[in-house]
């Protein structure tokens, strides 16, 4: 009698059954079922030179590619190949912005105006770089409010914006259509002076009108911008709709002064705001919401799978802010600050809730509240939550300091109140903190609990369907277990096939 073993080995043994596999299979036929959808038709333009121009001299800037495609007809060498959506390709090189002044919304100087529905694709975010050569924004996306129309950015940098006083959007504007940014870095804009202007990144909102504005972030990284007197240093929504997965939004500021919204990563005004297998780290904000602010009464925020981290406001809620309703699923949100001035006695430097926040599997530890000189000693330093809403746990979540709320205790919901859940530094894509080997946060979770809580729309994810994937793709749950891990990560599993025996 001959043995045969063989063994993939990832870090964990298996001694599951097919009652757990069988969830992760039938996710995976969806997948390839996915990936095999046939691709639209698309009317093709193609850009061969980096000069900014739009004239007659025979070649195709991206300029006159773009006018092109606004007017359906040839501008200078452009040519269009096919039917369809237009779709204008950018070779690799730096185009910088030169041509005009600012203050028009045709197309002929300043900022790439978008009239009609487009792709605009370049050859990787490190190889097709727009750089607004600090004369305006770089997009503004149906600037005169016409018929909806959608219009995709990918494999694209998008940087240096600064476009006029008192205009919104440093890099990318956004009014009453649908926008996406795809495997794409949008970085350095600006937003300057005394008037009120927000989304130093990307600016996206909806009017009075019945359309909608909605800005679909997938794969990329928002970095490194700034509204200098506004809200929302990364990404502004105004009463539109923002879907943010697989994306990291780091190192942006909000600058407007303490005890008004800011939002250092984001800002939702109003509006929804869905957030998945995504990171939120290195923000800074004046006001509150170092993170991430959902302001008003009826904005909504769905977060899953994604981590809060490093974040800092003078204001209170270090990471999160929340005026509206708020649902977490296995987010983690560590090492956030709030009152990081000493000055106007800010709370709650993981999270600051004012309204509606559920929460599940979730882990808010390690975060700091800084004391101001002067504040009354009956006002509590809450490194953790403050809250003065309505805070609701929806079972296994991780708290370190529960000072600030009265909500969530130990043992109860099967919440974990002041136990470390040793966590790492940051590392991968989105980065995340990871899990220690003996950390209390694994293997804690029923798989019949492994599953989201949302409220409001949303289109990445439903409430109560299987939460099957971490936030960089590892399985949920563990097959040798059953067991869901807390927080954004869950440690990678193992699939260890028992011996076969022949004969």
């Amino acid at each position: 009698m001959n043995n045969v073993s063989f063994s993939l080995p990832v870090g964990r043994m298996l001694r599951g059954t097919a009652v757990l596999i069988l969830p992760f299979l039938l996710f995976f036929l969806l997948l390839q079922q996915l990936r095999a959808a046939p691709t639209a038709v698309l009317a093709t333009i193609t850009v061969n030179t980096t000069a900014d121009e739009l004239n007659g001299d025979g070649d195709c800037s991206l300029r006159e590619a773009i006018q092109t495609a606004n007017t359906g007809s040839a501008v200078s060498g452009c040519t269009i190949s096919g039917t369809g959506d237009y779709l204008i390709s950018v070779p690799a090189g730096t185009y910088f912005l030169t041509l005009g002044s600012p203050d028009e919304d045709a197309n002929a100087g300043g900022d790439f105006d978008l009239l009609v529905s487009m792709t605009i694709e370049g050859a990787g975010a490190g190889s097709t770089i727009l750089d607004a050569n600090l004369l305006d924004r770089v997009f503004d996306v149906d600037p005169g409010q016409g018929a909806a129309i959608s219009v995709t950015l990918a494999s694209l940098t998008v940087q240096n914006g600064r476009p006029p006083q008192a205009s919104n959007g440093g890099n990318i504007r956004n009014f009453d259509d649908t926008l996406t940014v795809q495997d794409s870095l949008v970085s350095d804009g600006r937003l300057t002076g005394t008037e009120i202007t927000n989304g130093g990144g990307i600016f996206s909102g909806s009017g009075v009108g019945t359309q909608l504005g909605v800005l679909n972030i997938i794969n990329s990284t928002i970095e490194d911008n700034s509204s200098t007197f506004g809200s929302g240093g990364g990404i502004y929504n105004d009463w539109g709709a923002v879907n943010v997965s697989g994306s990291v939004i780091v190192g942006n500021s909000a600058q407007i002064i303490s005890g008004t919204s800011s939002g250092g990563g984001l800002s939702n005004i109003g509006g929804v705001v869905n957030i998945l297998n995504s990171a939120i780290i290195d923000n800074e904000s004046d006001g509150h919401s170092g993170g991430v602010g959902n302001f008003f009464s009826g904005a909504i925020m769905n977060i899953a799978n994604s981590t809060i981290s490093g974040n800092r406001t003078n204001g209170s809620g270090g990471g999160v802010r929340n005026y509206g309703q708020m649902y977490l699923t296995n987010v983690t949100i560590f090492n956030n600050t709030a009152d990081l001035d000493a000055q106007f006695g800010g709370f709650g430097g993981g999270i600051r809730n004012n309204g509606d926040l559920h929460m599940k599997a979730s882990i808010v530890y390690g975060n700091v509240d800084i004391l101001s000189p002067g504040v009354p000693a009956d006002l509590p330093i809450s490194p953790d939550i403050y809250d003065t809403g309505t805070l609701v746990s929806e079972g296994f979540n991780m708290v370190g300091v529960i000072t600030g709320t009265t909500t969530i205790t130990h043992g109860v919901n099967e919440d974990r109140v002041g136990i470390d859940p040793q966590l790492g530094s940051l590392t991968g894509v989105p980065p995340y903190h990871p899990l220690s080997l003996v950390s209390p946060a694994l293997n804690q979770i029923p798989i019949a609990n492994c599953t989201f809580i949302v409220t409001g729309t949303n289109s990445l994810y439903s409430h109560g369907s299987p939460n099957l994937i971490d936030q960089v793709g590892n399985g949920r749950p563990d097959i040798s277990t059953g067991l869901c891990d807390f927080g954004a990560w869950e440690a990678p599993y193992a699939i260890t096939l028992l011996p076969l025996v022949t004969r």
